[in-house]
């Protein structure tokens, strides 16, 4: 687990994230009022993390969810606006991808990340 973190830290730290289609249920928090973790989007459908937010009757929180600093981008960050990975594992937890504390209408970058969250609020 802290390989595949590290080898997706680096993929991030050169290459950034981008776009998705909806595929899980909205977490807790983000239901709840609260910022959190939107369900999973593949690539190919939304443009933007306000889009996925959008989709779900919620609005995107900028830099509003749980980072893991060490696996943040740009450099280390504690709160993310996106959580990126290669496959669905972030569907069931958010924690084993890399995180990027961007803007909500800056276009989630998909270059070597299939899956990705958005952080929403409802």
């Amino acid at each position: 687990m802290l390989r595949r973190h590290i080898i997706l830290a680096a993929v991030l730290t050169l290459f950034g994230c981008g776009r998705g289609q909806a595929t899980e249920d909205t977490s807790d928090d983000a239901l709840s009022g609260e910022a959190g973790w939107s369900p999973c989007v593949t690539k190919g459908q939304f443009e933007t993390c306000a889009e996925v937010c959008a989709s779900h009757s919620m609005s995107c929180v900028a830099a509003g969810c749980d980072a893991i600093p060490m696996y943040c981008k740009p450099g280390s960050c504690e709160m993310a606006t996106s959580v990126l990975s290669l496959g669905d594992a972030i569907c069931s937890d958010p924690d084993v991808g890399g995180f990027v504390a961007a803007g909500c209408d800056d276009p989630i970058e998909f270059i070597f990340n299939d899956t990705a969250r958005c952080c929403c609020e409802g």
